[in-house]
């Protein structure tokens, strides 16, 4: 249990722990509208937010503060006490995991968290431990609601949690009960899935928890971006226990104040400047010779009416500052609200300004190294990105101007410049605040815009002295050099959104975040001339590092009004515009001046005003626009320098209508004068061109030898031009381009016409002009080179249809010639067959019936039995060769029908077995004249060789087809051979060679005593695609 306001603040350090304590302290000062306290006791003194309100606490009371299940958290230079927090993971952060412990008992337990995602990536995931239960998600069954049974007036608890979905645009968590929901229901465990949309949501759940027994659990939430978990019944309470007279504050003077730590102490001095942070605010206050810092701890009142220059008394906590020498001087108040400070009486006056010696210097601070380390601000941001990633040496002393613990970084300023420190490798947490004066030990790192330190040790010193603010000019806001630097920077407040302005500067327009401020307070400040004070932190992209010119957040900003809104902005000083240009001595920045005027050209954000005789041009962010001829009052910021005068950030009103003054005519040869610039003229020229840019019609004009362009806005009409070529009558104002050089002369201009009835057709083209010649001759160019490519082509057609039909005429004749060529070798065939085949089978037939005739003479029946055997040898011989001319036998059937002929006659008083075995698709294929015959003699070697060689009593013949080629095979059963022994003759060189000449191939595969298989294979291929019937098969 805590009993001190010191062990109070020791707990914030342990953000994972949720504390029971009952402390009882002095109340220095209450703001029980707001709940929060400033309390003392032995232990030392604390800003304490308790988020209720209880009137009976006044100044003087003793009270007992007592809390169970309550988180203790870091809120400004003080502290936050919020019932059953246990896991804080709040702020816009990438996905982060956070922890936290808190005894709780078995059974059903409250439990609540809260999320949302501002922009990009989201995440959410709850995990927890304790008694029995290992790290584990929560699972839906430990999950429930409750409800009322309105019958019987008894609660259940149902499966799943309650959720609320909310939609907004914000930093940290809101307080939800402020919104209503868009949508609601019940869902089983906490999921981000029941969301509208993936961006600026946020949800609530709500519900109970089942724990298996008493004892210490853990709960674990990983969110992106941030979340709140609370859980269990928690309490916190107030109680007075005796009341006492308020607290005197005594009346100091800085530099003669010798107490001890913080005191209870009243200061007055005059107000330099005031400003507001997102949960407190800031002044500074000149007492004496001194700077003194007032630090407000809450200020959710609106601040007091004080101004520059005025003497207030405040009082507070009063400590002294570390100087970055290490001193003591005057330096900072902490008070409670801006009640702390009142106007100061005259009878007050009597303290204050009296010169009284300083402090001394406190001993040197211990922390010298055996090495050299870096030791300013300055030669940390001198290093090159390359450089301060090999991790140099780093030990500076600095004041902490701002400061976050969620992404566990702070920005420490020395004397030279400020520098961001990374806590992350820090363990234990950090237990500085923004002001607190600290040593830094670490090494250089990269960082993600600039070079930065890691730190591996800080220590807290004391309160040190704000730097002195810089004065943020234009250039530095763009060029990224304020980058960790405390600056100031005076501007208008153009436009807010959510906690970002729009900052109108002496230089231009830039956008500020103010990272630390509630959106609600931040919108207060539209129209306001606000001096924003703070360390500035430049837009830049994480990925390559490059600066986003134009915007840039403020980290621990205050912002002071330096001049609230007008309430009537038109009542401010009023001159003509003739008058812009004299001297004013009361000319300042951001002043307003009211300028009256006639309209003669307007566009959104833009118009020109005139007198009759003087012009200037206004610009506004208000979107109406006023037509030509309007009579105006302006009220704006006068801004001079450029080729007018120029009314800035201003607004309008109509006062009237009339004509518009006469317009000063130019000749070509003064069209280049600077001191046109803004005057209703009228200029003639020629149109060139024309085109649309937005809601302006653009034309491109020629006056003599000078070019240029005139614009004129459609206002939702159309504009008609006339046809290019025409002589134009041109009225509007003058609008010089670049800077004027020494002769009084610019580079260009452009006419900024009001409307289209400034245009005046003085001629019109002839019909023959230069384009319309230039595209006719172009037409017909195009025309003949058409014809031409038309031509081309039908020849390059007419040749190849040419040798086409050259080709067919070539095919013709070559299938004549064939046919011829068949129908003689027909021809031969049947000549041979009936005249020579005739005679040859007469003498064969003659010589065997002589053998009758002289049986008794043995060498004349030996003879003609010779000649009979002659003769019926030429007539088979001589039927091979009919066959194999004959173009009628071309078919693969007709080669296989012979083959299987001529094997069944060779064998059949051989004495040996033949078989053969046909299987083709004969239909389909063709063999040439050549290639039948080689192969037929091919097969009639091998088969004459089984009857010489074999010595086989069975022979078998296959011929077989597969796919494009045809095999004949020949197998015996022989007495085989050996390749390696035997004498080879011509009949298997014979063969090898008639298949290679068909491309074909000769395969045999033998050994003595099992036979020989001679393989013939050679291609073939098809004549069409028929396919015959199946093949045959007998046994001779």
């Amino acid at each position: 249990m805590l009993t001190n306001l010191l062990e109070l603040q020791l707990a914030e350090r342990e953000p994972s722990v949720v504390h029971l304590f009952q402390v009882i302290a002095k109340v220095m000062d209450v703001d029980a509208a707001r709940g929060v306290m400033l309390l003392r006791d032995g232990s030392g003194e604390a800003f304490v937010r308790v988020g209720f309100t209880n009137q009976d606490i006044v100044p003087g009371a003793t009270v007992r503060l007592e809390g169970r299940g309550c988180a203790v958290v870091r809120d400004g230079f003080g502290l936050a006490l919020i019932p059953g927090l246990v896991v804080d993971n709040d702020g816009v952060h990438p996905s982060v995991v956070q922890s936290g412990k808190t005894f709780l008992p078995a059974g059903a337990n409250a439990i609540r968290l809260t999320w949302f995602n501002r922009y990009g990536v989201l995440a959410l995931h709850v995990e927890y431990e304790g008694p029995g239960v290992p790290r584990q998600p929560i699972p839906d069954s430990a999950l429930s609601h409750a409800e009322v049974d309105s019958a019987h007036g008894r609660v259940r608890f149902l499966p799943g949690l309650r959720y609320r979905v909310f939609q907004g645009d914000w930093e940290f968590l809101p307080d939800f009960d402020q919104y209503r929901p868009i949508r609601t229901g019940v869902v089983s465990n906490f999921d981000s899935g029941v969301r509208v949309q993936d961006e600026t949501v946020g949800i609530e759940f709500s519900g109970f928890i089942r724990l298996p027994e008493d004892g210490v659990y853990t709960f674990h939430v990983t969110s992106d971006d941030g979340s709140r978990l609370f859980v269990g019944a928690a309490s916190l309470d107030i109680r007075v226990i005796r009341r006492g007279p308020a607290p005197m504050a005594e009346l100091i003077s800085p530099r003669g104040f010798k107490g001890d730590g913080r005191s209870w102490v009243t200061i007055q001095g005059t107000v330099d400047s005031m400003g507001i942070w997102s949960s407190g605010g800031e002044l500074r206050l000149r007492v004496g010779e001194d700077d003194i810092r007032v630090e407000i701890f809450d200020a959710g009142e609106a601040a007091p009416s004080i101004s520059h220059h005025d003497t207030v008394l405040v009082t507070g906590l009063y400590e002294e500052l570390v100087s970055q020498g290490g001193s003591r001087v005057p330096g900072r108040l902490m008070a409670l609200s801006w009640r702390a400070i009142r106007p100061a009486e005259p009878a007050d006056s009597a303290v204050g300004g009296d010169e009284l010696p300083g402090f001394l210097p406190d001993k040197a601070v211990a922390g010298t190294s055996n090495y050299v380390a870096l030791t300013t601000a300055a030669e940390v941001k001198a290093l090159s990105p390359q450089l301060a990633q090999q991790g140099l040496p780093v030990s500076i002393r600095g004041v902490v101007t701002a400061f976050s613990s969620k992404h566990t970084g702070a920005v420490i300023q020395d004397a030279t410049r400020g520098v961001f420190v990374d806590l992350g490798q820090l363990e234990g947490g950090v237990s500085i605040n923004r002001g607190d004066f600290c040593e830094v030990e670490g090494i250089t790192g990269p960082g993600w815009f600039a070079p930065s330190v890691i730190a591996h040790r800080i220590t807290r010193l004391g309160a040190g002295s704000m730097p002195k603010p810089v004065r943020a000019t234009w250039s530095q806001l763009m060029n990224g050099s304020l980058d960790t630097e405390y600056a100031e920077l005076d501007g208008l407040v153009t436009e807010v959104q959510g906690r970002q302005v729009v900052l109108f500067t002496q230089g231009g327009k830039i956008t500020v975040e103010l990272r630390d401020f509630r959106p609600e307070v931040v919108q207060g400040y539209e129209g306001a001339l606000v001096r924003i004070r703070g360390c500035f932190l430049p837009n830049f992209d994480m990925a390559t590092r490059k600066l986003e010119t134009g915007a840039m957040a403020v980290s621990g900003a205050a912002v002071e009004v330096l001049q609230s809104p007008p309430s009537h902005p038109f009542d401010a000083p009023r001159k003509s515009i003739g008058e812009l240009l004299y001297y004013d001595p009361e000319a300042v920045p951001f002043r307003r001046l009211t300028v009256g005027g006639q309209v003669i050209f307007s566009r959104e954000g833009e118009c020109y005003l005139t007198d009759g005789t003087n012009s200037m041009r206004v610009t506004t962010s208000d979107s109406e626009c006023f037509a030509v001829g309007d009579v105006v009052d302006a009220v704006g910021f006068l801004e001079l320098g450029g080729h007018t005068a120029e009314l800035k950030e201003a607004l309008l009103r109509k006062t009237g209508q009339a004509p518009l003054p006469a317009a000063r005519k130019l000749g070509p040869d003064e069209l280049l004068l600077a001191r046109h610039a803004g005057t209703f003229v009228q200029v003639k020229a020629v149109l060139i061109n024309d085109w649309r840019e937005g809601p302006e019609r653009v034309m491109e004009l020629q006056s003599g030898y000078l070019a240029f362009k005139a614009r004129v806005s459609d206002r939702g009409m159309p504009v008609s031009l006339p046809a290019r070529g025409s002589l134009l009558e041109l009225t509007g104002v003058y609008a010089p381009q670049g800077k004027v050089a020494g002769d009084g002369k610019v580079n260009g201009f452009e006419l900024l016409l009001g409307s289209a009835a400034g245009i005046r057709v003085l001629t019109t083209p002839p019909w023959w002009t230069l384009k319309r010649v230039l595209i006719l001759a172009g037409i017909l160019g195009a025309l003949l080179c058409g014809a031409l490519l038309w031509n081309k082509e039908l020849q390059a057609k007419v040749e190849e249809r040419g040798r086409l039909l050259e080709a067919e005429v070539r095919n013709r004749q070559r299938a004549e010639l064939q046919r011829a060529a068949e129908a003689e070798r027909s021809r031969i065939a049947r000549d041979l067959h009936d005249d020579l085949g005739t005679g040859l089978t007469e003498v064969s037939l003659l010589a065997s019936a002589g053998l009758g005739r002289f049986e008794d003479s043995q060498k004349v029946r030996d003879r003609f039995h010779s000649i009979a055997e002659k003769a019926r040898a030429l007539v088979s011989g001589l039927d091979a060769i009919i066959w194999a001319i004959d173009p009628k036998r071309n078919s693969l059937q007709a080669f296989a029908d012979y083959v299987t002929s001529y094997a069944d006659e060779l064998f059949s008083n051989s004495g040996i077995v033949c078989r053969i075995r046909v299987r083709i698709e004969c239909g389909a294929v063709e063999l040439s004249e050549s290639k039948r015959h080689s192969l037929f003699l091919a097969v009639k070697e091998a088969l004459n060789n089984v009857i010489r060689h074999a010595a086989a009593t069975e022979v078998e013949l296959r011929i077989l087809q597969s796919g494009d080629r045809l095999e004949v095979v020949i197998a015996d059963n022989g007495r085989g051979f050996d390749w390696k022994t035997i004498r080879r003759g011509n009949g298997l060189a014979n063969l090898q060679e008639r298949l290679q000449a068909m491309h074909g191939e000769r395969l045999v595969e033998s050994e003595p005593g099992k036979g020989t298989t001679v393989r013939l294979v050679v291609p073939i291929h098809r004549a069409s695609d028929e396919v015959a019937g199946p093949g045959l098969e007998f046994d001779t």
